[in-house]
């Protein structure tokens, strides 16, 4: 769920989307710059309840009787 990305909007414009909860800027170049050198404080944090990985995978990856695949590789 905490993810920064780019994003190609349906006018065409490419933009920068932060869902990191870190409050780092309005531009694509402000916010890459200052996570590239952590330049950010406590008080820029949001603890939120945004997960940054799935607290619920080992559960879920044994369960052998589920009716879906518990993972996916992108291998070709």
């Amino acid at each position: 769920e905490m993810a920064l990305y780019a994003q190609l909007g349906e006018d065409g414009q490419l933009r920068l989307v932060n869902h990191l909860g870190i409050r780092l800027g309005d531009t694509p170049e402000e916010i890459l710059t200052r996570l590239e050198k952590g330049d950010y404080r406590p008080e820029d944090v949001e603890y939120g309840e945004l997960r940054a990985s799935d607290n619920e995978y080992a559960s879920r990856v044994r369960d052998v009787d589920a009716d879906t695949p518990s993972r996916f590789n992108a291998d070709k």
